[in-house]
């Protein structure tokens, strides 16, 4: 009697780590795949704060391209965007997108709160389906990727980044 209950609760410990390899597995080839899927700008959509779609197609044409990843209830995120507007003239002609997984309204609020509309190279943006991850990977706040005027990336940053950092590679 007892010699077929460890045969049984070694059969279940083998399958639980044969499945548990596997899921292990399967999640290290999706992130290999979405990091080389976002060496060229990812085919995305975000929305406007007024619900419009935002696609990849309505980036601007040779500009470099800033994607900042953010929160409205990130210390390290309203420190970032404090840097961007003190730095702003460093960023030259390169489109910046602050993109965000909150609430309209907080997006909202932390826009009006840093008056970002009144950087026509800023464009806040809403992952309203929570998707950023599923084309830019890591979705840690604050990230920033930057891409090439031929919409390839020049360097991803996960946390808080000095400026110095991110605008060398927009020039």
């Amino acid at each position: 009697m007892e010699r077929p209950v460890r045969l049984i609760i070694g059969l279940l410990f083998i399958g639980a780590l044969v499945f548990m390899s596997t899921k292990v597995y399967l999640k290290n080839q999706q992130n290999i795949a979405i990091k080389q899927a976002r060496q060229m700008l990812p085919a995305f959509e975000f929305y406007t704060l007024d619900g419009v779609a935002f696609s990849g197609d309505m980036v601007e044409q040779g500009r470099n391209i800033c994607f900042v990843y953010f929160d409205p209830d990130c210390v390290y995120c309203e420190h970032e965007t404090e840097e961007i507007i003190r730095h702003i003239q460093q960023f030259g002609n390169a489109q910046i997108l602050m993109v965000s997984a909150s609430t309209p309204e907080k997006i909202e609020a932390f826009s009006q709160e840093y008056k970002l509309a009144s950087y026509p190279a800023i464009q806040v943006l809403w992952d309203r389906k929570h998707l950023f991850y599923k084309w830019f990977g890591k979705a840690v706040v604050p990230s920033v990727f930057i891409y090439d005027s031929q919409k390839q990336l020049v360097k991803a940053y996960f946390g808080a980044t000095k400026m110095e950092a991110i605008t060398k590679h927009l020039n």
